[in-house]
């Protein structure tokens, strides 16, 4: 159905595209849970469901707030990272989603903005494709970005 309605797809997830609202790449239409990815809890599924359904809310009452569209890059050590893009400025904070290529141990998430700019990062005993690495990042760190790298590298 995504694609009949002419949304664009992430070629790993084989869902839409999303931003951290959960709207897709066609204005009014959103996405959440396994439309988007495969989760592994079904609490993510449930938070991200309502998260879309809060934003369609203001979407359809002309309150979501409205920003640039930034993309998110794949570093490397990772698979898929969703929201794919973020809407900024954020006004809140940012729940990333994302899978490791490969298990490894002793790893670091790490979140940069422009210039390579250190956003987030977090410390990671192990990493497996089949579980989720979940970051949250503060909408204060996202602020005036015009970048943002994603990436899982080994050690600490």
């Amino acid at each position: 159905m995504s694609q009949m309605a002419g949304i664009e797809l992430d070629p790993l997830t084989n869902g839409p595209k999303v931003d951290q609202w959960r709207q897709t790449t066609l204005p009014g239409f959103f996405a959440a849970g396994n439309v988007v990815q495969v989760h592994d809890l079904v609490d993510w599924v449930s938070a991200e469901a309502a998260l879309a359904g809060q934003a369609a809310a203001l979407y359809a009452q002309g309150e979501l707030p409205a920003g640039t569209a930034v993309p998110i890059e794949k570093g490397p050590g990772l698979r898929t990272v969703v929201p794919q893009q973020l809407t900024l400025p954020a006004t809140q904070n940012v729940t990333l989603f994302c899978r490791a290529s490969q298990p490894a141990r002793r790893v670091t998430l790490t979140v940069n903005g422009a210039g390579g700019r250190s956003l987030y990062r977090k410390r990671l005993p192990i990493a497996k494709p089949s579980e989720m690495i979940v970051a949250e990042i503060p909408a204060a760190a996202l602020a005036d970005q015009t970048q943002i790298t994603v990436a899982l590298t080994e050690g600490w």
